[in-house]
């Protein structure tokens, strides 16, 4: 409502593939160091995989909700 940003529900994209390359700097980094940049993503299975989509998913969803409000605030101008 203080400002003029509008969040749309479409950019939720950008969310998506910057968290991809964002999970694959860390597992190489991870590779790298030979232990983990956080305790619960040591990338040794495919446990890491579905917590790092299960993470995607609920920031998307936090996204789209973000959006729905700033929509229903700030219309769209015609």
């Amino acid at each position: 409502m203080i400002s003029d940003a509008v969040l749309r529900r479409g950019h939720v994209k950008m969310v998506v593939g910057i968290s991809t390359i964002y999970g694959y700097v860390n597992y190489i980094e991870t590779l790298k160091r030979g232990k983990p940049l956080y305790w619960f993503l040591d990338w040794k299975d495919e446990k890491s995989i579905i917590i790092y989509s299960f993470l995607i998913f609920i920031f998307s969803l936090f996204w789209f909700a973000l959006a729905y409000m700033t929509e229903i605030i700030k219309p769209r101008p015609n």
